[in-house]
């Protein structure tokens, strides 16, 4: 149709816009994460080590991170945890400034979803609360089986099915965070990242305003974004040209971490 169509050209606009920003090595990066064929850096004690040293130098510039904070006074090991924090390098490509501001933005959103006795805990079923159960367990929010041909985790979102009978929008960055977690512990997904895809077609997203989806999108991406694994591809199939344009805004400010359409 010509709205689909519409949709269509401004979707090639805006991603030429965003690769137009990167530079040759970004783009190529960009390239290769989505078609699964990026080659990590060799790890080797002396990179790793260096990396360390950077990244503990990126987080100590960093002054205001309460989140942080807190959760260092509860548990120095769970933060300081040498695997923990190569997670999150590898999360960035081995960016250690990027990697410490994701590790604060990790902690800041952990606090806020699940309070501050929770920092320094892997956030189990058990933990969550009774609707954001019944989110996970209705599978709207889940990953594939078997993992694609490059053996990446598929995250997989229906979002018109876990929308229905919501109380609260609370729940549905709850329960993206527990199933990212998820991939975020695996050693081949924190050098491969994860592959996304959100299924709405024939959904009807669109509340009054708009304001309920794009907060619940911005919850979801925002969750998804701070675990320290990225997304190397994303795939949004859609019927709609207004749930599009949503969906455009949400990945574009996505964009600027490790998100690639």
């Amino acid at each position: 149709s010509p709205g689909l169509l519409d949709a269509d050209i401004k979707a090639e606009q805006a991603i030429a816009q965003a690769l137009g920003k990167l530079s040759l090595k970004e783009r190529e990066r960009a390239y290769e994460d989505v078609h699964g064929i990026s080659q990590p850096i060799d790890e080797t004690p002396k990179t790793i080590a260096d990396l360390m040293q950077k990244l503990m130098f990126e987080l100590a510039s960093i002054k205001s991170k309460p989140a942080f904070d807190i959760a260092k006074q509860l548990s120095e090991d769970f933060v300081t945890n040498h695997a923990f924090l190569l997670s999150f390098l590898r999360a960035e490509c081995y960016d250690a400034t990027k990697a410490a501001a994701r590790m604060v933005k990790y902690f800041e959103t952990k606090k806020e979803l699940f309070g501050a006795e929770m920092l320094t805990k892997t956030i189990t079923f058990e933990d969550l609360d009774s609707d954001t159960q019944k989110v996970v367990a209705r599978g709207s929010i889940s990953l594939l089986p078997s993992r694609d041909t490059l053996g990446r985790y598929v995250y997989v979102s229906s979002p018109g099915h876990h929308l229905s009978g919501l109380t609260t929008l609370a729940t549905l960055p709850k329960a993206v965070w527990y199933i990212v977690s998820t991939v975020a512990e695996d050693e081949e997904s924190q050098l491969k990242g994860f592959v996304a895809i959100t299924y709405a077609v024939g959904s009807q997203l669109q509340d009054k305003g708009g304001e309920r989806n794009k907060a619940m999108w911005f919850a979801c991406v925002n969750a998804g974004t701070c675990i320290p694994v990225r997304v190397s591809g994303f795939h949004h199939c859609h019927s709609s040209t207004k749930q599009f344009s949503l969906m455009l805004k949400v990945v574009t400010i996505a964009g600027d971490s490790s998100f690639n359409t």
